[in-house]
């Protein structure tokens, strides 16, 4: 017997988003079984997301004891994070900003707060899912160049640094990405990280840390793989990422686009999830709306058709209470049957200004 899914939905519908509304998802019930995991279906392009995402994160780990979350981004960006949340050392982020300041100041370093706050008794451990971009050729420099300084390697680690220069680094980044000199960039640099890898793994395992190790390995051997061969066109890229989430603890917070998240996706992470573990899930689907009319939502589609459902929607864009909170649906009607079934469901509402070009 299948547990069911908790099915969750954030709407992202009111008139401004102020520092002062705070995300209380407190009516997210606290008597959920211990072993319960959560889904949340991202819009990529919100603005201000990191700092919704920390909300949940907080709430997850004071109230339900969740302190493995895995986000959609690349195995270096995560060792980049894992090192700044154990040490504190923000340097190797710093060169990572392909994802923007928002990543690290609105996430990464209140996570650190949080854990510091709790006395570091439970630790936050971020897991890292998608493919790779150049990110990953500052972290393997990174890693490598501090042993390089301890004058303890006798690998060929100087020679590799030389092939990924900040001047070479500086000129990938000013490729447009997805471009063909940008891709034919990245594939070299990584075939030759990749050929360095195999020739002195065995060597390079004596020289530096089991935990770099594994690091450097991971991140040529990601099963995602390096840009040029995995975009977001890929239709094997739900398989990718699952295969990347379920290496982490059975019991976690996972964000990523909400289509990968959706019930109708057959391939998506959560249906994956649940076809192979008998274990709770909650799943929370960020969906915008504005003030005239729902933007689209494959998940909210036939709810949309009844005029009553629609009005209670958009009349609840108007709020402007001090805290976004859970909304219950369940005076709304017209859901698909397989997809709510035995679901606690609810919408959180937020600004249509908080979307940003995308």
């Amino acid at each position: 017997m299948k547990i069911p899914v908790i099915a969750l939905f954030l709407l992202l519908c009111s008139p401004t988003f102020l520092p002062a509304q705070k995300i209380d998802i407190s009516g997210l019930s606290d008597t959920l079984p211990a072993n319960t995991s959560f889904f949340i279906g991202e819009n990529h392009a919100l603005h201000n997301l990191w700092a919704v995402k920390y909300s949940i994160v907080r709430h997850l780990y004071l109230h339900h004891d969740i302190h493995d979350i895995v986000i959609e981004y690349s195995k270096s960006v995560e060792y980049a994070s894992n090192i700044y949340l154990t040490t504190g050392d923000s340097s190797l982020l710093s060169v990572n900003q392909l994802y923007g300041v928002d990543y690290f100041n609105s996430f990464v370093k209140p996570i650190k707060r949080l854990i510091e706050s709790n006395g570091n008794h439970t630790a936050i451990t971020i897991h890292c899912m998608d493919f790779e971009r150049i990110s990953f050729v500052n972290t393997i420099a990174y890693i490598l160049d501090k042993y390089n300084k301890q004058s303890v390697s006798s690998t060929n680690i100087s020679k590799y640094l030389n092939t990924i220069s900040a001047e070479r680094i500086a000129a990938i980044r000013g490729y447009p990405v997805y471009s063909r000199k940008y891709r034919e960039a990245i594939s070299e640099i990584h075939g030759t990280a990749k050929q360095f890898f195999v020739l002195d793994s065995s060597l390079l395992r004596q020289e530096i840390s089991e935990y770099d190790y594994m690091a450097v390995k991971e991140i040529l051997n990601n099963v995602a793989g390096i840009t040029p061969k995995k975009n977001r066109a890929n239709k094997n890229r739900d398989n990718d990422l699952y295969t990347s989430l379920i290496q982490c603890h059975d019991k976690f917070a996972c964000f990523a686009g909400g289509f990968h998240i959706s019930h109708a996706n057959k391939n998506s992470l959560v249906n994956q999830y649940l076809s192979s573990h008998n274990t709770p899930v909650v799943v929370i689907n960020m969906v915008c709306a504005d003030s005239k009319k729902l933007l689209f939502n494959h998940t909210l589609a036939s709810a949309m058709k009844n005029e009553r459902n629609k009005r209670y929607i958009l009349d609840s864009c108007m709020s402007t209470s001090a805290s976004i909170k859970l909304t219950p649906v369940s005076d709304l009607t017209g859901f698909p049957e397989d997809y709510y079934r035995h679901a606690l469901s609810y919408f959180m509402f937020f600004p249509e200004a908080m979307l940003d070009k995308y």
